[in-house]
């Protein structure tokens, strides 16, 4: 039987002990992981966190790392604040461009929770060290937070595969930006940070937790556009 502590791996990626580096700090840090559907951004979001709880002396062992980075994943924004309320200064926003992306301008709901999200986002680092949020571009966020100094982008691609404890799993490159202006008042992306490798593994028993938790909010994405378009309809009617 494969243990815990070779899913955490025995390597630390760059990112976990970038948020390790943060908290320790009590500073603030926005990892931003992007990539193509079905890359593993989620996946990675959670071993990272697991990684820099082990580094923070959290957790300890691998198992409770990755139950307790599993505790920190949340896919709404009242999931987020509710979070925050419980004390927890490390977070996962998973599918954040969701909720908070400029896209659904139609949603006068939708549109109230971002003004009320960006207002607090100038003071969520005295509640919060890092949040890490997943998405498949950093364009679908808003630019108050794409453009933040705190904002680090994180942008996955796949670049093979490997088979591990019996079973077969991708191997992705995470390359880190932090975005910048040049005298001109030109954004630039700055690789400031070290690339590297991971695959995207965790252990049946956290994967399956979180696909349970990930269907339940999927139908709840679902039925809120539903309605949301139902009523957009019936507005652009008369």
């Amino acid at each position: 039987m494969v243990g815990w502590e070779a899913y955490l791996g025995r390597k630390r990626f760059p990112l976990s002990e970038l948020i390790a580096e943060y908290a320790r700090r009590r500073s603030f840090i926005c990892p931003v992981i992007c990539g193509p559907k079905r890359v593993g951004k989620s996946v990675l979001a959670i071993r990272c966190v697991a990684q820099a709880l082990r580094l923070l002396k959290a957790a300890k062992s691998a198992e409770e790392a990755f139950e307790e980075a599993l505790k920190r994943v949340a896919f709404t924004p009242e999931e987020v604040f509710e979070l925050i309320d419980r004390g927890y200064r490390v977070i996962v926003w998973d599918d954040a461009g969701a909720w908070i992306g400029t896209y659904r301008w139609y949603s006068e709901q939708h549109h109230d929770m971002l003004v009320k999200f960006l207002e607090y986002w100038n003071v969520i680092g005295t509640d919060v060290y890092a949040l890490v949020m997943t998405t498949p571009s950093i364009m679908y966020l808003p630019p108050k937070v794409r453009d933040d100094e705190c904002t680090v982008e994180v942008h996955l691609s796949i670049i093979g595969s490997e088979v591990r404890f019996g079973r077969r799993w991708r191997r992705v490159m995470a390359t880190m930006y932090s975005h910048r202006w040049d005298v001109y008042g030109r954004r630039l992306k700055v690789k400031e940070h070290d690339a590297f490798t991971a695959l995207i593994m965790l252990p049946d028993p956290v994967y399956r937790e979180y696909l349970k938790r990930r269907e339940r909010y999927a139908k709840l994405v679902g039925d809120s556009l539903k309605a949301e378009l139902e009523a957009a309809k019936r507005v652009w009617a008369g």
